[in-house]
Parts: structure tokens; sequence; C-alpha cells
């Protein structure tokens, strides 16, 4: 049994000083009066490829499954799955040491984000806009601590780059394949080797979107204190059996 966590990939930046990859803007973060954190009540994306590749350029990804219908992650509890893949033939031997995840760039949030700025409290919710995230981060509504009504907020990630864009960190690799996916390899903490006349294994991929909602106050507004959001990734966990 092998078990792989992605932990929080998308919060770290692509380039220096470019925006990361989930929704967190390192200049917009430094402008606000310090960050929290809360779990979303809706988590809403499209995981419509797994598979495994043998190295980081995977140009040949061995599929293991497809899925069309968005995935709500908050729906489920920690460890939920996405689903549970079962190889056989489609698996050839050979050594894989990357999983493969085709994610859809349009993300759904929904919720509220409790915080503390000169001494007050306030909720940051989610405002039902449609927003891009050249800026890094998505507008929310300031309220009083359980006021306003939390609405669902559409958000595409990585606007600004064009399709066919890559970016590798470490040992995982992102491109924009196009106006709708996003393409990533992330490395295996070890391979799966499948060997001639022996059984493939079977693979579950869960996944966990507690804590993945953070928020922060910028205090320069001209009408007083705004508020923003920014999604992490949630945490992404491959078992064989």
């Amino acid at each position: 049994m092998m078990w792989l966590p992605i932990s929080r990939q998308w919060k770290k930046q692509l380039t220096a000083g470019a925006l990361a990859l989930g929704l967190a803007g390192s200049a917009a973060l430094a402008q606000g009066d310090g960050s929290f954190q809360s779990t979303p009540e809706k988590y809403l994306m499209i995981f419509s490829k797994v598979g495994l590749c043998p190295d980081l350029a995977c140009p040949s990804p061995i599929v293991l499954g497809t899925q069309a219908a968005p995935y709500d992650i908050a729906s489920v509890g920690p460890g939920g799955a996405i689903g549970s893949f079962s190889a056989g033939s489609s698996l050839p031997p050979g050594t894989y040491t990357h999983l493969y995840i085709v994610l859809g760039r349009d993300i759904v949030y929904r919720g509220r984000v409790r915080m503390t700025t000169g001494g007050n409290d306030y909720d940051c919710v989610t405002n039902g806009s449609q927003q891009d995230l050249q800026r890094g981060v998505i507008d929310g509504d300031l309220v009083t601590p359980g006021s306003g009504t939390t609405r669902d907020i559409t958000a595409k990630f990585a606007s600004m780059f064009e399709n066919g864009r890559e970016f590798i960190e470490g040992n995982t690799r992102w491109k924009i394949a196009s106006d709708t996916e996003i393409e990533v390899a992330a490395g295996l903490p070890q391979p799966i080797v499948v060997t001639a006349g022996q059984p493939a294994p079977s693979i579950r991929i869960s996944i966990d979107a507690a804590g993945a909602l953070w928020g922060g106050v910028n205090q320069g507004g001209p009408s007083g204190p705004t508020c923003y959001l920014y999604g992490e990734a949630p945490a992404i966990t491959l078992r064989t059996d």
C-alpha cells in the first residue's frame, strides 16, 4: 500500500513574483491585515482524468478513469473518494513515477471566513460574482459575524496564462492545456512497478478540502476596510492496494 499526499501545491508560486496556481497572490496578501482560514461550504471543480506516467514529461499518460461531472470536494468528509480505479489490462508493465490529473480551470467556491482586524471581528463571505484571478484573489463582502448570505463565486485560475504554457516546480509539472483544463503530473513518493503476468494495482484517489478557504482584510479602501478570499489546493491522496 502506498499513499501520495499532494499537499497544497496551488498556493506555491509558479515563478518568482507570479501568481500562484491557487488563488494566493503574494502582492495581495502583503496588503492585508493577516490571513484567516476556514473550510468552504462548497468547493466545486472537475477532475476529468486520472492516470499514471513513467516520467515528469508524461507525453502519453495511462488514463485510469474519467469523469465529466463537477465534484464538490466540500460535500464529503475528510478523505472522501474521487473514485477507485482498477487498472486491469489498461496498465502496461513498466515503472510509473508520476500521478497524472486533468483539472477544470473553473472553480466554484461558497463560504465565509471569520477574521479580526483593528480589534474588530468580521466575516468575509462569497458574494455570487464571477471573477478571473489575474490579481490572485477574489473579492468578498465584509459583514458583521454571522450576517450576510454566502453565494457561489465562479473563478478561473491561471487566467492570465496562454494555452500551452508549462511550469515545473520540483517534481511537479503544470500545463495550461486549454481554455477549460490544466494538466498536472505530480511525482510519486515511490514508483509503482507493474510486472508482466502480475495483476495491476487497484488505485483509490481521495481528497480533503478542510481549511482550504482563506481570506484577509485590506484596510486601504476609500470606503473603509474590504476583504478578499483565496482557495488553497485540497489535499489529494493516492492509495494503491
